[in-house]
């Protein structure tokens, strides 16, 4: 499916899926558990432009959301960075 081809539903439940896995990477950093974020900033970056390229000049639709999930992103960094500090502090 193109991004012309998405619909508004498809962009709401990717933004959604995307905010869950940031959610999910968050809890398991706090438990000490490594997540898979490899390719998270790709797929959040190509989230990011299908929105910004939807039709009908919709993207403002998403503002909120697209608030709640880089506010998730901005806790993650400081989990990970946390994370970091207790790992090394260990060694």
């Amino acid at each position: 499916m193109s991004q012309n081809d998405m619909s508004l539903e498809d962009l709401e439940k990717n933004l959604q899926n995307q905010i869950d896995k940031i959610n999910d990477a968050i809890v398991k950093v706090r438990r000490n558990e490594l997540s898979n974020i490899n390719n998270m900033d790709n797929d959040i970056a190509d989230l990011c432009r299908r929105i910004l390229n939807f039709r009908d000049g919709n993207a403002k639709k998403f503002e909120g959301k697209m608030v709640e999930m880089i506010n998730c992103l901005d806790e993650l960094a400081v989990e990970l960075k946390a994370y970091q500090e207790r790992t090394t502090q260990d060694i």
